[in-house]
C-alpha cells in the first residue's frame, strides 16, 4: 500500500512539475509579447516597406489553357482529371514564370516542398494539397537539379502519422495513417521506383517533430505580433522552400500561400491545433505575416484542381472542381491573384495587404503580370465563410479602410476641410491592424466629446456602391463634405456591418470624413451583390467585397 502511495505521489509530483514548467514557459511568452501583439495602430512611415522588385508575374493555367499538349474543357472535366493532365498544367505554369531552373540552381543541396496537410483527408478533396500536384513539382525540381535532396513535409495541426508518433513517443496528438490515406506515401514510392528518375533523393518528413530539431528564428526589425517564432530546421537549412498550398475559403477569408506557412510552426512547440499561435481574429493575420517572414518561401505552386468554398471549419466546405494551377515567385502576388480568381478583392484580405505593406511582395494587381489565362476568363465567385458570425463578420466582410489620420476635439470640425497630417491636432498617417478601429487608442491622452478620422480614396469608375458601416457608438460619415450616414445612438453592438447605405460613386479622388464618440467603428465601400451569383439563395454570402480598384491614402 505504501509503495502504491509513493508511486501515486511521485507521478503527481512529476505531473505538477511539468504543468508548472509549461505555465511558467507560457507566462514568459505572454509577458514578452504583452502590449505588442494586440497593438492596433502603427505609423505608416515605420511599417511600410517596398517589395524588392517592381513587378511580379503569376501564371494561371486551367485544363483548357492554350499551350497544353492536350487541352480539354476544365468545366466539363469536373473531377475526372488525371495525374498526367495535372503534370502538364504544372509544367506550363512553371514554364510561364521562368522555369524551375531559376528557382533550384545547380548549387542547391536541399529543397523543402511544403504542401497543406491540415487534415486527414484524401487527395482531390480540396481540404489538402493534391499529391498529384506535388508529384509534378518533385519531377520539375529533379529535372532542374538531379542531385538535390527533396523533402516533402508539413506540420499538420490535426494529426501526426502513426510511424512518426511511435518514433518520437508522441501521445498528445491525433495519431492517423494520414500519409497513406492522402496518397503521399504511394506518391513517393512510385517516384523512387521510376526508371526515368535515376538517383532521385526524395523523402517525407514532419515539421512538427522532434522538438530537438526546432529552431527559434528572430525576425529582423521585429514582427507584427512577436519578434521570434519556432520553426523546424528543415525550413532554415533548406536552400529553397517551395510552397504548394490548396485554394480554400477560410476564417481569414482565404487560405492559399501565405496562410500555408502556419504549418511550419511545430506542433511540438505550439500544440497540434497550433493554438500556441494566437488565433484571435484581431491578430491571426499578424501571425500569418510573421510566419511568412520566418519561412521565406522562394516559389509557389497553388493546387486549385479542387478548391473549397463556403468553408465552415478549416478543412470542411463545398468542393469546387476548378482544374487550375497558379504559380509564381512572389507569394503575395500569387495570393492576390488567387483572391481575384475566387471573386474577392485582394484589398479585403488582411494578411495579403499586411504582407505587401511589410515588403514581402506585391498585392497591387496593376503591378502583377498575369500570364496563361486571364483573371476574367478563369475567375469564379466563391461563397464566403458561412460561420462568419463567430468572427463578428471578419471572414465575410470586406476589409475596413485601414489608413487614417485622427483627431479629437470638444467641438465639431468642418467635414469639408482637408486636414494636414501632424498639424492642428491631427495625427500622422496611421495603419490600423484590425477592422474594429478604436480612435481613442490612436490618441490615448485626449479624452473629449468627438473623435475624427480622415482619409482620401480613389474610385476607378462611376457606379452604384454600398457604404458598409459599423460602430459601437454614434457615427457620422461625409464623402466630399456631404453627409451620407448619420447614426446618433450612443451605444450598440458593433458588427460588420451594422448598416448598409447605397451610394453613387463617381470616378476620381474623394475625401472621407468620420465623426464618432469614444468606441469602435468600421467602414468600407463595397460592390453591390452581382445579379449572376452562382447560388441565388444566399446573396449575403457574396456581399461586402470592396469596390475593385478602389484605393485609399492620406
Amino acid at each position: 500500500m505504501r509503495n502504491f502511495i509513493r508511486k501515486f505521489a511521485w507521478r503527481h509530483l512529476v505531473l505538477l512539475g511539468i504543468v508548472t514548467f509549461v505555465i511558467i514557459d507560457l507566462y514568459s511568452v505572454l509577458a514578452h509579447n504583452q502590449g505588442k501583439g494586440y497593438r492596433l495602430f502603427y505609423p505608416v512611415s515605420e511599417v511600410a516597406r517596398e517589395a524588392p522588385w517592381e513587378r511580379s508575374t503569376v501564371a494561371v493555367v486551367r485544363a483548357g489553357t492554350e499551350g497544353l499538349p492536350h487541352p480539354v474543357d476544365p468545366d466539363a472535366l469536373g473531377a475526372n482529371i488525371t495525374a498526367e493532365q495535372i503534370e502538364q498544367m504544372v509544367r506550363l505554369a512553371v514554364e510561364l514564370t521562368g522555369g524551375m531552373g531559376q528557382v533550384v540552381g545547380p548549387d542547391a543541396k536541399q529543397v523543402l516542398i511544403k504542401p497543406n496537410w491540415v487534415t486527414d483527408a484524401e487527395s482531390g478533396s480540396g481540404s489538402i494539397t493534391d499529391a498529384r500536384v506535388v508529384r509534378a513539382v518533385v519531377k520539375l525540381v529533379y529535372e532542374a537539379n538531379p542531385d538535390v535532396q527533396i523533402v516533402v513535409a508539413d506540420g499538420s495541426g490535426e494529426w501526426i502519422d502513426r510511424s512518426t508518433a511511435n518514433r518520437y513517443a508522441i501521445s498528445n496528438a491525433s495519431v492517423r495513417d494520414a500519409l497513406q490515406r492522402n496518397g503521399y506515401r504511394q506518391m513517393v514510392e512510385e517516384l523512387l521506383g521510376d526508371p526515368a528518375l535515376p538517383g532521385l533523393k526524395l523523402r517525407l518528413d514532419d515539421l512538427n517533430v522532434p522538438i530537438a530539431d526546432t529552431v527559434l528564428v528572430e525576425i529582423p526589425g521585429g514582427g507584427w505580433y512577436q519578434d521570434a517564432y519556432w520553426t523546424h530546421k528543415l525550413v532554415t537549412e533548406s536552400d529553397v522552400v517551395i510552397s504548394v498550398p490548396v485554394m480554400k475559403i477560410h476564417g481569414t477569408r482565404i487560405t492559399v500561400s501565405l496562410k500555408n506557412n502556419i504549418g511550419a510552426a511545430p506542433g511540438s512547440r505550439y500544440g497540434w491545433a497550433k493554438m500556441g499561435l494566437d488565433h484571435n481574429p484581431a491578430v491571426i493575420d499578424k501571425v500569418i505575416v510573421d510566419m511568412a517572414t520566418v519561412v521565406g518561401v522562394d516559389y509557389v505552386v497553388v493546387d486549385a484542381i479542387t478548391a473549397l468554398e463556403r468553408a465552415y471549419t478549416r478543412a470542411n466546405g463545398s468542393p469546387l472542381h476548378r482544374n487550375m494551377i497558379l504559380a509564381g515567385r512572389d507569394p503575395v502576388a500569387v495570393d492576390a491573384v488567387a483572391a481575384r480568381l475566387m471573386g474577392f478583392n485582394p484589398d479585403d484580405i488582411s494578411h495579403v495587404t499586411m504582407a505587401a505593406m511589410t515588403g514581402l511582395g506585391i498585392a497591387d494587381l496593376d503591378r502583377i503580370d498575369v500570364v496563361g489565362e486571364s483573371i476574367e476568363s478563369a475567375a469564379y465567385l466563391f461563397q464566403k465563410n458561412i460561420m462568419h458570425e463567430n468572427w463578428l463578420g471578419r471572414s465575410k466582410e470586406g476589409q475596413s479602410f485601414r489608413i487614417w489620420t485622427f483627431n479629437a476635439a470638444s467641438s465639431q470640425l468642418d467635414p469639408a476641410a482637408i486636414p494636414t497630417p501632424g498639424e492642428k491636432g491631427w495625427t500622422e498617417p496611421l495603419y490600423a491592424s484590425d477592422d474594429f478601429i478604436d480612435i481613442s487608442q490612436a490618441i490615448p491622452d485626449r479624452h473629449t466629446a468627438y473623435y475624427y478620422a480622415f482619409t482620401h480614396f480613389y474610385a476607378p469608375r462611376d457606379q452604384k456602391a454600398e457604404l458598409r458601416v459599423g460602430s459601437s457608438t454614434a457615427m457620422r460619415v461625409w464623402i466630399d463634405g456631404e453627409l451620407v450616414y448619420d447614426f446618433q445612438r450612443l451605444s450598440r453592438r458593433h458588427v460588420l456591418p451594422n448598416d448598409v447605405v447605397e451610394i453613387d460613386l463617381t470616378e476620381g479622388n474623394h475625401t472621407l470624413f468620420v465623426q464618432t464618440r469614444k468606441g469602435t467603428f468600421s467602414l468600407t465601400i463595397a460592390e453591390p451583390v452581382p445579379e449572376d451569383i452562382p447560388d441565388k439563395r444566399f446573396p449575403e454570402r457574396y456581399a461586402g467585397t470592396r469596390v475593385h480598384g478602389l484605393k485609399t491614402w492620406i
